[in-house]
């Protein structure tokens, strides 16, 4: 029975981080000169993202403080990529 909790739990994680990508991706302007904000875009994929570390954490195959540094990077990731996007 455990092993199908198991099983599920990971399709969840899974299942969650796939909008939190989506997410983070911005959209890209078909008008000059016109800018998308960083949220709601970013807030959501940190929720999907940060929701897959806890089921992560509840599968013990990671740790909390993993877990949140992996939250960061996250972000970080996403603020890069919005800079980026949006120059």
């Amino acid at each position: 029975m455990r092993r199908k909790r198991d099983i599920f739990l990971r399709l969840v994680e899974i299942v969650l981080l796939v909008p939190a990508f989506g997410f983070l991706v911005p959209p890209v302007a078909s008008e000059e000169g016109h800018v998308y904000h960083l949220f709601p875009g970013l807030a959501f994929a940190v929720v999907f993202f940060i929701a897959s570390q806890l089921v992560a954490v509840l599968r013990d195959r990671s740790c909390w403080w993993a877990a949140i540094l992996k939250a960061l990077l996250f972000v970080s990731f996403g603020w890069v990529l919005f800079q980026r996007v949006t120059m």
